[in-house]
This record gives structure tokens, sequence and C-alpha cells, in this order.
């Protein structure tokens, strides 16, 4: 293995580690592993992006709790190229961040996608309290964040075609039809 990416402590993380050690026995019979730990993915018709189109439709982009929170996310055609080279460098074993090499705030995530659709906020922030009711535990991935690199992939030498915010937004969002 030419590096290793540590596994977070929050509830999702645990929750990845439970399934990734059960993963780990397909090792036992000699078969190559990569597990592929996968930040939000922004594309057209999945991931996370179509949730937030939705609330920008109703000037909901508020930032969820104070804002300060790291997002590490990923344009869905990056998602695909890196799938295809971790296919063709055998050399890479384990576990593999497949996140943009620039995780951003969620207060730019937001600011971001208000200002590409032209949607102006209504209200400054969503309580954290609120995102607990909604969501449970589950509320930790909203609003502790996790600040996570790319570090295999970047040494190996990949090369992100959307490795900035502004940009991979630009593309899904005013250009739909490049994505097909």
């Amino acid at each position: 293995m030419l590096f290793y990416n540590p596994a977070g402590s929050d509830f999702l993380a645990q929750v990845a580690k439970q399934w990734e050690e059960e993963a780990e026995t397909v090792q036992e019979l000699g078969i190559r592993l990569v597990i592929c730990r996968f930040g939000h993915v922004l594309g057209l018709n999945g991931g996370i992006l179509p949730k937030l189109s939705y609330l920008s439709k109703w000037h909901l982009t508020s930032r969820w709790g104070s804002g300060k929170q790291w997002t590490s996310w990923i344009h869905e055609k990056d998602l695909a190229k890196c799938v295809a080279f971790l296919l063709k460098k055998s050399e890479i074993l384990g576990p593999v961040n497949i996140t943009s090499p620039n995780p951003i705030r969620n207060q730019e995530l937001m600011d971001s996608l208000s200002n590409i659709t032209g949607k102006s906020v209504l209200i400054p922030s969503i309580p954290e309290f609120i995102l607990r009711l909604i969501t449970g535990e589950f509320a930790s991935v909203f609003v502790n964040g996790q600040r996570v690199i790319p570090d295999i992939l970047l040494h190996q030498g990949f090369k992100f075609d959307y490795p900035d915010i502004s940009g991979a937004l630009k593309n899904i969002i005013q250009n739909p039809d490049s994505l097909e």
C-alpha cells in the first residue's frame, strides 16, 4: 500500500468503518481491495445537488448551523474519472478519498450556489437544532462536516477537471447538456 487514509470518528465514519472491516475479508481470497470514500457528489440527477437546487429554488440556500463546517465534495465527472483511474492503478490498495482537492466551508457552498442560480437567501441560517430534529444522529454530517483531501489520488498524479466549487457548479447548472 502506498498511502493510507485513516477513518474519522463521527457517526458516519463509524458506520463506514464497520462496512470497511467487512469488505477487508475479500483480501483473504487474494482479491485486490480499494475502498472508495466519497465526498458529497455534485451531479445533475443525483448526489446532493438536486436537493440543494430545490432549496435554492425557494431561496433557502442558507448556511447550516455556523456555516464554518467543511464540506468535501466531487463533481460527478471527476468521480467517474477517479474510478477509472483506480481500476488502472493496481498498486493502490485500501481506502481512497474520492473528493475534490479543495474542500470548502458550508457557507461558501451555499453562497456559490446562490450566486450561480441568482437566487437570494431569505433567512441567514438553518439552526443546528432544527437539523438535528429533522435528521437525528445523521445531522453530524451537516453540522460537523469533514475536511477531506484526496492524498492518494494527488500523489499518484490524478488530474481533476473540476477542482473548484464555482467551476463545478457552473458546469452542472449552466451547462447541463455537457454531462451526457
